[in-house]
């Protein structure tokens, strides 16, 4: 049997670019033509859509993603009528408005504002999601994330997200009584967006790397045994049996306060300064090539306690993305504050401490 860990060739794909999976995987990586200018900035006019707006910056730095929505899935082969409700198409609109646009910057940012307008209406009725969900009208980026690509999949588009974003672990139980240490394979756990238990030790440096090697083990209490009928703490082991094109990470910041009930943030730094984020200790099929991914877009949450206008809860507090900007060949990191596009190192970029913290994360593979 061949490995699952490999490029594959989708249904979306037109038949005369399929020359070779390697060679599919390498143009699709580039980008296209006419979606190579600046990045944009992207108003925030009442100040509750800072969350939309840093996913949205993160979406339109996937070339791969781009590339499928401006030459795969066109206007004019769209199964879904009427187009206005085509969550695709929508998004489609919002990364022509954001690179095609003519004009000025006002001109072009009000194209923009008009294009996320107009997708609103496909995204609630695609994923059932409220704009106003919250009291404040403020959410979660990630849970926003998850519920764009599920309106996605909604709408018939399973194959190709499932192929950009899902990631599969296979798990494995491991039977804790010494006479028996049966392996059970349990059902595999699928993931567009992989949340990932941060435990940063006291005093320590604390990498990426080191996050994902503690949660691709742990403990399953009161386990009953199929083998030996023994009830047991049994070992958890993760492996990797299938990777996507755009690995979406989320650290669990947020942890239930009993006393107060609500939802309180986490400090924890970790450490993603590293380049590549090497999983090939993880798949669980031999690779002829190391699995590599290259940081692409952070988003990050700001909260502070006391009396900032930041609170520590989820769905409040401000956010913003970091993104590698590699158009033209040339690789610069910007900032995106809503509106405000600046341009910063990449130290400055995947730094872990300060006020903004790392919350979402973007890594193509390589």
């Amino acid at each position: 049997m061949p490995p699952v860990l490999r490029p594959r060739i989708r249904a979306f794909i037109a038949p005369e670019e399929v020359a070779s999976a390697a060679s599919i995987r390498h143009a699709y990586h580039k980008w296209s033509m006419g979606l190579s200018r600046p990045t944009r900035g992207i108003p925030n006019h009442n100040g509750e859509v800072c969350y939309l707006n840093s996913v949205m910056q993160a979406l339109m730095h996937i070339p791969k993603l781009l590339n499928w929505l401006h030459m795969i899935h066109t206007a004019h082969i769209c199964p879904i009528t009427p187009q206005e409700s085509c969550l695709a198409c929508c998004l489609r609109n919002v990364a022509e408005a954001y690179y095609l646009s003519q004009g000025t910057n006002a001109q072009v940012v009000a194209n923009i504002e008009v294009a996320l307008t107009e997708m609103i209406p496909a995204l609630a009725e695609s994923a059932n999601w409220d704009m106003m969900g919250q009291e404040t009208g403020e959410q979660d980026s990630p849970e926003f994330l998850l519920q764009f690509l599920d309106g996605l999949r909604n709408q018939g588009f399973s194959l190709e997200i499932n192929g950009f974003f899902q990631l599969q672990l296979q798990k494995t139980l491991t039977c804790a009584n010494r006479r028996c240490k049966r392996v059970t394979i349990a059902q595999p756990s699928r993931y567009l967006i992989w949340d990932l238990a941060v435990n940063q030790p006291e005093d320590q440096k604390y990498t990426l790397k080191q996050c994902i090697n503690e949660n691709m083990k742990g403990v399953t209490p009161g386990w009953r045994c199929s083998h030996c009928n023994e009830i047991s703490d049994a070992l958890e082991k993760y492996k990797i049996d299938c990777l996507p094109e755009v690995l979406c990470i989320q650290y669990k910041l947020f942890e239930l306060d009993l006393e107060e009930q609500a939802f309180r943030k986490r400090f924890d730094e970790v450490d993603i300064r590293s380049k590549f984020l090497n999983l090939s200790n993880h798949a669980l099929h031999q690779q002829h090539k190391p699995i590599n991914y290259e940081l692409n877009a952070i988003v990050r949450h700001q909260s502070r306690s006391g009396n900032s206008a930041y609170s520590t809860t989820v769905g409040a507090g401000h956010y913003i993305s970091h993104l590698r900007d590699a158009k033209r060949g040339r690789v610069k990191w910007r900032q995106a504050n809503d509106s405000t596009i600046t341009t910063v190192t990449r130290d400055e970029a995947t730094e872990s401490g300060g006020s903004f913290t790392p919350y979402l994360l973007f890594y193509l593979r390589n």
